[in-house]
């Protein structure tokens, strides 16, 4: 079976960790830890939770704004989802 299939299928085993930028605060300077992403385990999915993989991940340009504005950037929740998404 080649990558892609295998890929596909997603008979992989689950990654122990993975990358997540976090935000500290307003700012760039509060964007990431020293300007990259950080390492975080993966952890199993509870009773009432899902574990969902990524497999493209994008940046918006109002997401620059919530770094640059931290609490101060009004809320819109539900912006990026579609009505009625599939899960």
């Amino acid at each position: 079976m080649d990558k892609l299939t295998r890929y596909k299928k997603a008979n992989e085993e689950v990654p122990k960790k993975c990358l997540a930028w976090r935000i500290y605060g307003k700012g760039m300077e509060n964007f990431g830890d020293n300007k990259k992403p950080t390492e975080i385990p993966v952890n199993e999915p509870g009773d009432d939770e899902l574990l969902v993989r990524n497999d493209a991940v994008g940046l918006c340009f109002s997401d620059t704004k919530i770094i640059k504005l931290g609490e101060d950037h009004p809320r819109l929740r539900g912006r990026d989802i579609k009505k009625e998404p599939v899960i």
